[in-house]
C-alpha cells in the first residue's frame, strides 16, 4: 500500500506533539497547562510539499540516428528489445545530444536528473563502437570501455543492465560476443567460484556466456566493459596479476571511461581522482591525451547554464581531457543537460475533466484487485465518471493489456493531471496548496484531500513502459523541526513561549526553563551578565555553560533521600546559593534583586542555583532523585526526537510482511550515524516489549492473581508469535531477554515516568501474607487509617525498596550485574538500620537527622492527618514498628532474607511475591496535581513522590484524555507489534561487512539503515519508499541524491521526511524548504595542488611497477614484510630496486605528476626516494611499525606461555590457567590477522598509498578486543580529527558497540615529533619551534610584547603512528545517552611562504587579500580543561591525569616506566591559505570580539556562498603589523583549492552578502550568538566572544552600496 501523505503527516504531526508535551512535564499546573496550549499551535510541521519532475524534451527516434549512418544498423537487431520504450518512443534531447556527440568522438558531461536515460546516453555508443570492430573483425578480448563508480552497489546495479542486454544479444545476434564483467572486492577468484555466487544469489536463473564472472577469466580475457570502483582500480593498477588489463596484446583498444557521480570529485577527492585518471591513462594510452573518450555523468553536478563552463574547467582538470562550453557554437558544448518540458506546449487536442472521486475509486481498485481483472474494473469505472469513450478505446487498443499504460494514456488527458503538473512546474510546492487549486476551494473536505492525494498515486504509479519515467515522477517532503526551549515570562501574567526571545512584546524580560523528569520542579537557566539573568545562546553539541537555578515558591525544606545516596553512590550537583529575582525586569541579587523596580506582589521570585557537577546537573533537590540530567532543558539532543520520528513512520508504513518496512536514514556524521543504530532499536524494542506486556495483561485482565512470572510466559509468546526475537537466540536467552524488559519495568530502572507504571496502565502490588493483619498503632490515633489504607502505606513504603532496586532476581533471568541495569546494575539490599553506600545496602528507617523516602511519606501522612509537622518524631516510631512487623511477618512471604559474614542478616523484595493490577473504569486511580505521579489508592491524598506536596485526586474524565495523550502510554497501547532491526553503515566498518550489511537491507533482514553519507550516491537499493534525513544536509545536491533513492522501482511515491535541528542552517530550510527541495547548485572545483596526496599516488606509480617486476611481494603483509618467512623484506628489495633507477618509472611519472610540481618533487634527480623508502619516509616507518606490533605480540603470546607453565608445573589452577590460554590465543589470532592482512590495505591505511576515503594524514584506532566485532570495523580518522576523536579516554561509536581510546601507538627506536609552542596572552599570535622528549621550556619571543612567561608554553607530541584501545577493555553497548565528546582541537596559523596578494574595493569595503598554496599552521588538543595528557613514551598508555606508581600498558602488561607530562596533542601541515585584511574602512572597535565573530561569519558566508562543506573550511586569527587578519584556509592538509576562489572579487562579494544573511537571518540576541550563526563545536573556545550583532553591523552598514 504505498504511503498515505496526509495520514502519514498527521500521525507524525500527533505522534511528535505528544512526544514534546509528554517529556517535560512542568510541576505548576498554569505553567503546564500554558505550555500544552503553545505546542500544540506552535510550527513543528512543514509540509507535505510535493515535487514533481517535468518530463524531458524529446529528440528524435534512435532509429534516425541508425537512418543517418551514425549507429550501426545491427544495434537495431537487439536495442530494441533490451529497451523496449525506445521502439515506439523518441529518445530525450539530451540523449540525442549525448550520442551524437559520444559518437562524434567528444568528450561529454551528461547533467541530468535520475531516470532521465543517462546510462543509455553512453552504452549506446559503447556498444555501437563494439559492433564497429566486430564488423571490421577487430572484436579481441581487451578492455573498450571502463565503468567507474564511487562504491560497489552503483556498480551492481549497473551490472543489471548489461546482464539483461546480454540475454537479448546471445538471443538476437548469437554471432556478436560482447563480453562484459565487474571487478570489485567481493569478486570471486576462479570461474567455479564465479558461477557458484551467482546461482546463490540469482536462484534459478543461468548467467550469460558474455559475462565474466570471475577475476581468473577476466585476467585470462579481459572483458569489452569493465566495471569497477575506484578504489579497485587503485588494487587493479597495483596488483601484478591484474597487469593484463593494461599491458599486452590485450590492453591496446581502450576507448571510453565514464565516470559516474562526477559531482562528487569536488575539492580532494577531485585532486584524488584526477591522479588516479592520469594513473590509469599513463598505462593504457600512447598519448596522455585524445586517446580516450571521457564521459562524465551525474544527476546533480550542475542545475544553472550560467555555470555551464565552469563544469567544463572541472572536467578538463578531472580527466586532464579537453572539454568545451562554447555558448555561441553548439559544436563545442560539451555539457548535455536535460531540458524540462512545458506542459503549456505538450498539453494534447482532446482532454477531460471528471469529479475528483474517480481517483479514489482507482486507487482503491490498483491496490485491492487482483491483476488479471484489473484493467477490465479500471474501464468501468472510468466509464462510469463519464470519460469520453473515444479517449478509453484509444487508450485500451495501444496498452497490449497493460493496466498501468491504459491508465497513462487516458489520464495524460485528465485537466486536473495537467492542472497539477502545470502547477509543480514552477516548483514543489505545498501538498495544500496544491489541493486548494485543483479543486478551487480555499477549505477542501478531507474527502477531496483523500481524492486528490489517491491522484498522485495513480499518476506515479501509471507509466507507458517499465523502462519510462510514470505519468507524474513525484514525491513527498515533509520537514519537521526541533523545538528552541520552553521560555517564560512571570510579568505581568504568566506566558510561555517555545521561540527564544530575550522579552515579550511588552518588554518584560523571558527566562528559559529546565524541569526535573520526575517530579517536574521548575528551573531557571541561563546566566548572570550585568546584574540580570538572562538566558544563553542553544548548544546542542555540546556541554552546557547555563547555570541552573531552582524556581522555589513554596515554603519547604530541600531535603535529602538517604536511599538515593546508596543507589547513585556518585558526586553530585551541590546545592548553591539563594537569589531573589524581579520578574518585572530581570534584575538578580543575593539579598533582593539589583535593580529599582516598585516591587509588587509576586514580582520577586526566590532561586536557589545548583552548582552542576562536570557540567551535569545529576540529582533534583525537591524530589531527591539523582540521574544523569534529571534536570533538563525542553532543548533535546538530536537522537531523541529523531527515533521518536523515525518510530512514527516505521508504523505509517503499511506493509504486509516486516521486512517489506524498511527506512533508508542519513545523518552527515559518522557518529550521528553509528549512534543511532542502536539507540533507535533499543528505544523501540523497550517500546515493543511494554507494547506486548500490555497485550499480555488485556488478554488476562480477568485474572485476580497475575504475578511477574506469568507475565513472563505470556510476553514470550507473544514475541515468537510476532517474530520479535533474532533467529540466533535460543529458548533459555529469549526468556532471560523478556525478563529484563519486565524487571527494568518492575522496577522503573531508567525511566520511571514513561513506564507501564509511570503512565498509569498497571500497578504492581505486594501480595499481603495470609493471615496477615495490621498492627493496631495504625487504625488507632494518632493515625486512624482504614485496614484498605494500611495496606496501601505498606504498599508505599515497599515500593521505595523497589524502585531502588533491592529485589530478587529470577534464576532464568539476568543477573543485577547485568550492564543492561547500568548504572544500577550491582545487587542491592536492605535492612532495618545502617545504611552502606559502598556496598548498596539500604536502611529501611534513616540515620538520626536523616530522611529517606519512606520516613518522609509517613511524615507527610502524619501531617495531613494531624493538621501539624510531627514535631514528636511519631512516624520514626512508626516506621521501626512497620520494620518489625514486616521482619516478623513478610520473611519468606515476600520478603527474601540472606547472610553475611560481615554485616548480617540481609534483605530483598521477593518479585515472586508481586501482581500486576491493571487500571480499572469502576475504581478510579489518583493523579498527583504537582508531580503527575499516578497509583490505584490513595492514603489521605498523600502524594508519596519525595519532597512532593501535591494532592492525590481522583483522575476524572478531563485528566483521564490528558493521561491518554501521552506519547509513551499511546504508544503502549496503540504500537503495531512489529520487530525493527537497525544497522549502522558507515565508513567505519570494513568494505565486505558494510556489503553484507547493505545486502540484507535489500532483502528486508534489516530494516532501518543509518547511514553517513555512503549511499546518498545513485544506489538503487530496490523497493525503498521512505526516507529519513535525521538532518538538513549541507547543499540541496545533497539532498536531491539522497531523497532519490526513494520510490525508485515501487511504482509508488516516495516519501522523505527531513529533521530540522537547531541551527540556523536546518531552520532556514525548515521556513523554505522548497530551496532545499530543488535549489541551486554548485558546481565542483578541483585545482591538483596538494603535495600529499600527489606524492601517494607516485609512490603507488612506484610499487606497482616494483610488484610488476618481484611479483612475489604483492599480496598479504607477510609476503611483503616477511615477518616470518626468509629473504628480503620489501622495503630492502624496493631500495634495491630503486637504486637502478628505472627508466619506466621515470617516464610514468613525468607523464603523471602535473609538471608544475616537478621540482617540488625533484622528478628528474629521483629526489622524492627519500619520502618514501628514507629514514623517515613513509614506507620506512610503516615496515618498523608492522614489524614493532607483530614482535611486541610475539613477546606477550612467549611470556604468556611461560606464566602458563609454572603454573602447570606447581599444581595448576583452572581459572588462571583459562584466561592465560584466553590471553595466548587472542596473542596467536592477533598475528595471524596481521600477517594475512591485505597488503595494498595496509599501505593505504598508513599514508603510503591512496586511501580513497580521501582523508591526507590517516591513522588508526587500533582495537585490541576479542569480541568479533572489533574485526569488522576500521576506526581511521585524519590526524587532524583523531587527536581530538581518538585522545586518550575519548570514545567512539562503531558497530554497535563504545570503544575507548587507551593511548597512543608506539614504534620501538622512533618518537613522535615534538614541538613546543605558545600563545602571545597580549595579541593571541601563535609561535611553535621543535623540541625534545625531556628538554626544558624554550624562552619565546613574541615580535610585539616581548618575552612570554614560562607558564604560556606548552609542548605538544603529533601521534603519527596512531592511537590504540586497551586488551582488557570490555567494549559496551551504548545506553541512551551517546559517549561524551571531551575534547576538542582549536588551529592556529603561523606563516606562509610567496603570497599572492590581491586587492578589492566592495561596497564601502577596501580589502586585501593574500593567498598562498604553503600555509603553516597547527592543530592542538589541550586534553580534559586544558590539563593535557600523562604519557608514557614507551608502551604508549596515556592518561588525563598523573598515575601513581605503575600503569598497565594497551597490552594488559605492568609497566615501571614513568609518564611525561602535562602533554598536549597536536599536528602541523601545510595547506592553502588566505589572509584577509579589511583596509577601509579602519575598525576601530576595541571589543576584541568583534574579530572571532567575523572570522566566522564569513567562513559560514563562504561556504554557503560558494558551495563548499564547512567541515572542509576553517579559519583563524593572525595579529600582524598593528592589525589582526582574519585567516581561512583548507581544512585538507596540502589543501584543495577552496579559500583560492575568493581571490576572484565577484565570488567575494557573494560570500560577504551571505556571511550577512546568515547574521541578519538569526533570532538569537544580537550581543550574543548560537549554532545558528556563528558557533559551531570546533570553536567552542571562543563561544562567549562570539556576537552576532557587531557583525551585522559591520557587514550591514558597509554592503549597502552593493544593494
Amino acid at each position: 500500500m504505498p504511503i498515505d501523505p496526509i495520514k502519514v503527516t498527521q500521525n507524525i504531526k500527533g505522534s511528535y506533539i505528544r512526544y514534546l508535551t509528554s517529556a517535560l512535564r512542568l510541576r505548576d499546573a498554569n505553567l503546564r497547562e500554558l505550555f500544552y496550549q503553545e505546542a500544540e499551535k506552535f510550527w513543528f510541521i512543514n509540509g507535505p510539499i510535493l515535487e514533481a519532475t517535468p518530463p524531458f524534451k524529446s529528440g528524435c527516434y534512435l532509429k534516425d540516428l541508425v537512418q543517418e549512418g551514425l549507429l550501426a544498423e545491427r544495434l537495431e537487431n537487439f536495442i530494441y528489445d533490451a529497451l523496449p520504450y525506445l521502439r515506439e518512443n523518441p529518445l530525450y534531447l539530451h540523449q540525442e545530444k549525448a550520442l551524437r556527440k559520444i559518437v562524434s568522438g567528444r568528450n561529454v558531461v551528461i547533467a541530468s536528473g535520475t531516470s532521465s536515460g543517462k546510462t543509455e546516453s553512453f552504452l549506446i555508443p559503447i556498444y555501437n563502437h563494439l559492433l564497429k570492430e566486430h564488423r571490421e573483425g577487430k572484436l579481441t578480448p581487451g578492455v573498450r570501455a571502463l565503468l567507474l563508480y564511487p562504491m560497489n552497489a552503483l556498480a551492481n546495479d549497473q551490472l543489471r543492465r548489461l546482464r539483461e542486454m546480454a540475454r537479448i544479444i546471445e538471443r538476437k545476434v548469437p554471432d556478436v560476443n560482447i563480453t562484459f564483467g565487474r571487478y570489485v572486492g567481493d569478486t570471486q577468484e576462479t570461474k567455479k567460484e564465479g558461477e557458484e555466487q551467482f546461482r546463490l544469489r540469482n536462484p534459478g536463473i543461468e548467467p550469460v556466456k558474455s559475462e565474466l564472472l570471475s577475476r581468473e577469466e577476466m585476467r585470462n580475457n579481459p572483458p569489452h566493459i569493465l566495471i569497477t570502483n575506484y578504489a579497485m582500480l587503485e588494487y587493479l593498477l597495483l596488483r601484478p596479476k591484474d597487469s593484463s588489463f593494461f599491458d599486452g596484446e590485450y590492453a591496446r583498444n581502450w576507448k571510453f571511461l565514464v565516470l559516474d557521480e562526477a559531482h562528487i570529485y569536488s575539492g580532494a577527492s577531485g585532486i584524488e581522482m584526477a591522479m588516479l585518471i592520469r594513473r590509469l591513462k599513463d598505462r593504457v594510452c600512447r598519448n596522455m591525451e585524445g586517446d580516450l573518450q571521457c564521459i562524465a555523468t551525474s544527476a546533480t553536478l550542475v542545475k544553472e547554464e550560467e555555470d555551464f563552463g565552469i563544469v567544463a574547467e572541472f572536467a578538463t582538470k578531472l580527466f586532464s581531457e579537453k572539454f568545451e562550453f562554447d555558448p555561441q557554437n553548439p559544436q563545442r558544448q560539451d555539457i548535455v543537460k536535460g531540458i524540462k518540458v512545458i506542459v503549456e506546449k505538450s498539453t494534447p487536442k482532446s482532454t477531460f475533466n471528471c469529479p475528483v472521486q474517480l481517483y479514489l475509486q482507482l486507487d482503491k481498485i490498483i491496490r485491492e484487485s487482483s491483476e488479471e481483472s484489473l484493467l477490465e474494473q479500471c474501464c468501468e469505472v472510468c466509464e462510469k465518471f463519464g470519460i469520453p469513450e473515444n479517449i478509453l478505446n484509444e487508450s485500451k487498443k495501444r496498452c497490449n493489456g497493460d493496466v498501468k499504460k491504459f491508465l497513462y494514456g487516458v489520464l495524460s488527458r485528465d485537466e486536473k493531471i495537467l492542472k497539477l503538473k502545470r502547477i509543480l512546474e514552477e516548483g514543489a510546492k505545498n501538498f495544500e496548496e496544491c489541493i486548494k487549486q485543483l479543486v478551487d476551494k480555499d477549505n477542501p473536505s478531507d474527502e477531496e484531500r483523500q481524492c486528490i492525494a489517491s491522484l498522485v498515486n495513480i499518476a506515479v504509479w501509471a507509466r507507458p513502459d517499465a523502462e519510462s519515467l510514470p505519468l507524474l515522477p513525484a514525491r513527498y517532503h515533509l520537514f519537521v523541526r526541533a523545538p528552541e526551549g520552553i521560555f517564560v515570562s512571570f510579568y505581568p501574567e504568566p506566558k510561555i513561549f517555545l521561540e527564544r526571545r530575550e522579552l515579550t512584546d511588552e518588554g518584560y524580560p523571558v527566562f528559559e526553563l529546565a524541569s526535573c523528569r520526575r517530579c517536574g520542579q521548575e528551573y531557571l537557566v541561563g546566566n548572570v551578565k550585568e546584574g540580570k539573568l538572562k538566558h544563553s545562546s542553544t548548544e546542542i553539541d555540546t556541554p552546557g555553560k547555563n547555570r541552573f537555578f531552582l524556581l522555589w515558591r513554596e515554603n519547604a525544606q530541600l531535603e535529602e533521600d538517604e536511599d538515593q545516596e546508596v543507589a547513585v553512590p556518585e558526586e553530585i550537583a551541590e546545592k548553591g546559593k539563594i537569589w531573589k529575582l524581579c520578574v518585572k525586569c530581570g534584575a538578580i541579587g543575593n539579598d533582593e534583586p539589583t535593580c529599582s523596580c516598585s516591587h509588587e506582589d509576586n514580582t520577586v521570585q526566590t532561586l536557589i542555583e545548583i552548582t552542576l557537577k562536570d557540567g551535569i546537573l545529576n540529582k533534583c533537590y525537591l524530589c531527591g532523585l539523582r540521574s544523569a540530567n534529571i534536570v533538563r532543558e525542553f532543548i533535546f539532543q538530536k537522537d531523541a526526537p529523531t527515533a521518536v520520528l523515525a518510530t512514527a513512520l516505521y508504523q505509517n508504513l503499511e506493509k504486509e510482511r516486516v521486512r517489506e518496512k524498511k527506512i533508508l536514514t542519513f545523518s552527515d556524521s559518522r557518529q550521528d550515524a553509528a549512534f543511532f543504530a542502536p539507540y533507535l532499536e533499543f528505544t523501540y524494542k523497550r517500546i515493543l516489549f511494554r507494547r506486548l506486556m500490555v497485550d499480555a495483561l488485556s488478554r488476562n485482565s480477568l485474572l485476580q492473581d497475575y504475578r511477574l512470572s506469568s507475565l513472563c510466559e505470556d510476553v514470550l509468546k507473544l514475541a515468537e508469535e510476532h517474530s520479535i526475537f533474532d533467529s540466533s537466540m535460543d529458548f533459555k536467552e529469549k526468556r532471560k531477554e523478556v525478563w529484563k524488559w519486565i524487571l527494568q519495568d518492575f522496577c522503573g530502572v531508567w525511566d520511571r515516568r514513561n513506564s507501564l507504571e509511570g503512565v498509569g496502565l498497571v500497578s504492581f502490588m505486594p501480595v499481603i501474607p495470609q493471615g496477615w493483619k495490621p498492627m493496631k498503632e495504625l487504625q488507632e490515633p494518632p493515625w486512624n487509617l482504614s485496614e484498605e489504607e494500611v495496606i496501601c502505606v505498606y504498599q508505599a513504603l515497599l515500593n521505595t525498596l523497589r524502585y531502588n532496586m533491592a529485589i530478587t532476581f529470577p534464576d532464568d533471568g539476568p543477573g543485577p550485574q547485568d550492564e543492561f541495569f547500568a548504572p544500577k546494575n550491582r545487587e542491592y539490599k536492605f535492612r532495618g538500620e545502617c545504611s552502606d553506600t559502598k556496598k548498596g545496602i539500604y536502611s529501611f528507617i534513616p540515620a538520626l537527622g536523616r530522611l529517606n523516602a519512606r520516613l518522609e511519606y509517613l511524615k507527610k501522612v502524619y501531617k495531613q492527618i494531624a493538621g501539624n509537622d510531627d514535631e514528636s518524631d511519631e512516624s520514626r516510631k512508626l516506621l521501626g514498628k512497620i520494620w518489625e512487623d514486616l521482619r516478623n511477618n513478610w520473611i519468606e512471604k515476600g520478603i527474601h532474607p540472606s547472610s553475611n559474614s560481615s554485616q548480617g542478616v540481609l534483605y530483598q523484595l521477593d518479585y515472586r511475591y508481586w501482581r500486576i493490577i491493571q487500571e480499572n473504569n469502576s475504581s478510579p486511580w489518583f493523579i498527583c496535581d504537582r508531580c503527575g505521579a499516578i497509583i490505584p489508592a490513595s492514603v489521605q491524598g498523600v502524594c508519596p513522590t519525595f519532597n512532593c506536596n501535591g494532592r492525590l485526586e481522583k483522575i476524572d474524565p478531563l485528566m483521564k484524555e490528558e493521561i491518554t495523550n501521552n506519547h509513551y502510554r499511546y504508544l503502549y497501547s496503540n504500537l503495531s507489534p512489529a520487530k525493527m532491526t537497525s544497522q549502522e553503515h558507515t565508513a567505519q566498518l570494513t568494505t565486505d561487512y558494510a556489503s553484507n550489511i547493505q545486502q540484507r537491507f535489500i532483502e528486508g533482514e534489516v530494516n532501518i539503515l543509518s547511514c553517513s553519507t555512503t549511499f546518498e550516491l545513485g544506489v538503487d537499493l530496490g523497493e525503498l519508499e521512505a526516507i529519513f534525513l535525521r538532518n538538513v544536509p549541507p547543499e540541496p545536491s545533497n539532498y536531491i541524491q539522497r531523497a532519490g533513492r526513494a520510490g525508485r522501482r515501487l511504482g509508488t511515491v516516495g516519501f522523505i521526511l527531513t529533521f530540522a535541528q537547531l541551527r540556523s542552517h536546518d531552520l532556514t530550510y525548515f521556513k523554505e524548504p522548497e530551496r532545499m527541495v530543488e535549489g541551486k547548485i554548485n558546481p565542483p572545483v578541483i585545482e591538483i595542488v596538494n603535495e600529499k596526496i600527489v606524492s601517494r599516488h607516485l609512490y603507488s606509480i612506484v610499487l606497482a611497477n616494483f610488484f610488476r617486476q618481484f611479483p612475489d611481494y604483492f599480496g598479504k603483509v607477510e609476503s611483503f614484510f616477511r615477518l616470518e618467512t626468509d629473504g628480503i623484506p620489501g622495503t630492502g628489495r624496493l631500495k634495491e630496486y630503486l637504486e637502478t633507477k628505472p627508466e619506466s618509472i621515470l617516464r610514468s611519472l613525468k607523464r603523471v605528476v602535473p609538471q608544475d610540481m616537478y621540482s617540488l618533487f625533484n622528478i628528474e634527480n629521483w629526489g622524492w626516494i627519500d619520502s618514501l623508502i628514507g629514514n623517515e619516509g613513509s614506507l620506512t616507518i610503516a615496515d618498523e611499525k608492522i614489524r614493532d606490533e607483530y614482535v611486541e605480540l610475539e613477546e606477550y603470546y612467549k611470556n604468556k606461555g611461560e606464566e602458563l607453565k609454572q603454573i602447570i608445573d606447581s599444581g595448576g589452577n583452572k581459572m588462571k590457567e583459562k584466561i592465560l590460554t584466553d590471553d595466548r590465543n587472542w596473542a596467536k589470532d592477533r598475528m595471524e590477522t596481521v600477517q594475512k592482512k591485505q597488503l595494498i590495505d595496509f599501505l593505504a591505511s598508513h599514508t603510503v598509498i591512496p586511501k580513497y576515503g580521501f582523508p591526507v594524514d590517516v591513522v588508526e584506532l587500533a582495537t585490541l578486543s576479542h569480541i568479533p566485532a572489533s574485526k569488522n570495523i576500521r576506526l581511521e580518522r585524519d590526524l587532524r580529527i583523531a587527536i581530538s576523536e581518538f585522545a586518550p579516554s575519548s570514545q567512539v561509536v562503531a558497530n554497535g558497540y563504545i570503544w575507548e581510546s587507551a593511548g597512543l601507538r608506539v614504534v620501538k627506536n622512533r618518537t613522535w615529533p615534538i614541538y613546543w609552542y605558545a600563545t602571545c596572552p597580549e595579541c593571541k599570535r601563535f609561535y611553535i619551534q621543535g623540541g625534545m622528549v625531556n628538554d626544558k621550556p624554550p624562552s619565546m619571543l613574541c615580535e610585539a610584547h616581548g618575552e612570554i612567561s614560562d607558564k604560556e608554553v606548552h609542548k605538544f607530541i603529533t601521534p603519527v603512528f596512531g592511537f590504540v584501545t586497551s586488551k582488557d577493555y570490555e567494549p559496551q553497548k551504548p545506553s541512551e545517552s551517546r559517549p561524551k565528546r571531551e575534547f576538542t582541537t582549536r588551529p592556529y596559523f603561523f606563516g606562509y611562504e610567496r603570497p599572492e596578494e590581491k586587492q578589492f574595493s566592495i561596497g564601502r569595503f577596501k580589502i586585501k587579500c593574500r593567498y598562498s598554496s604553503d600555509g603553516e599552521l597547527a592543530v592542538v588538543c589541550k586534553g580534559r580543561k586544558s590539563k593535557g595528557f600523562w604519557i608514557c613514551f614507551t608502551c604508549g598508555a596515556a592518561f588525563s591525569e598523573r598515575q601513581k606508581g605503575k600503569h598497565k600498558t594497551p597490552y594488559g602488561i605492568d609497566c615501571s616506566s614513568p609518564l611525561k607530562g602535562p602533554l598536549h596533542l597536536g599536528h602541523t601541515f601545510k595547506t592553502d591559505v588566505l589572509s584577509i585584511s579589511f583596509m577601509e574602512p579602519k575598525i576601530s572597535s576595541g571589543d576584541y570580539s568583534f574579530y572571532p565573530s567575523l572570522l566566522y561569519a564569513i567562513l559560514e558566508g563562504t561556504s554557503q556562498a560558494l558551495g563548499i562543506r564547512r567541515e572542509d573550511l576553517d579559519g583563524c586569527l593572525y595579529p600582524f603589523e598593528e592589525e589582526i587578519m582574519l585567516i581561512l584556509f583548507d581544512n585538507v592538509p596540502g589543501g584543495a583549492g577552496h579559500v583560492k576562489r575568493l581571490m576572484d572579487k565577484e565570488n567575494f562579494s557573494d560570500v560577504l552578502n551571505s556571511a550577512l544573511a546568515r547574521v541578519k537571518n538569526c533570532s538569537c540576541g544580537l550581543e550574543t550568538s548560537c549554532y545558528g550563526c556563528l558557533r559551531n563545536y570546533q570553536n567552542q573556545f571562543c563561544h562567549e566572544q562570539l556576537k552576532r550583532g557587531v557583525v551585522l553591523e559591520f557587514l550591514k552598514n558597509n554592503l549597502e552600496e552593493e544593494k
